[in-house]
């Protein structure tokens, strides 16, 4: 029979499971999602058009901002904010615009949450 084969501090279920372009250090970008973006054409989707209820069809088609932070939305291109008159390469809506008071939500990590949101368990005094 075939002897066993030695396996690495990964062991290979986790090796298979690895992206192909992780092994290639000079096509990371700075940022995972950002790579997985420019190597990944088939997946892009525009999170402002899909939350706004786009049509698939248009929201697949391209990504909201470039890896340069340039806005490439063709639907936000368009717009142009009612505070600061922004548009273009760095068009945003009010909620995000830098003369809003109101400041956006933290893009990576989910609200904090206020006395457990009413969830069962300890209840805080």
């Amino acid at each position: 029979g075939a002897a066993p084969v030695a396996q690495g501090a990964l062991g290979s279920s986790q090796l298979a499971q690895r992206p192909a372009w992780a092994a290639e250090p000079k096509l990371h970008a700075a940022n995972g999602a950002a790579a997985t973006r420019l190597l990944k054409p088939e997946l892009q989707v525009c999170v402002f058009c899909r939350n706004n209820k786009e049509a698939v069809a248009l929201y697949t088609t391209h990504i909201l901002k470039g890896p340069d932070g340039r806005v490439l939305c063709p639907v936000l291109r368009r717009y142009t904010c009612p505070l600061c008159g922004a548009s273009g390469d760095n068009a945003h809506t009010i909620k995000y615009c830098p003369l809003s008071k109101v400041p956006p939500p933290p893009a990576a990590r989910p609200p904090p949450r206020s006395a457990r949101d009413g969830l069962p368990g300890k209840k805080l005094r």
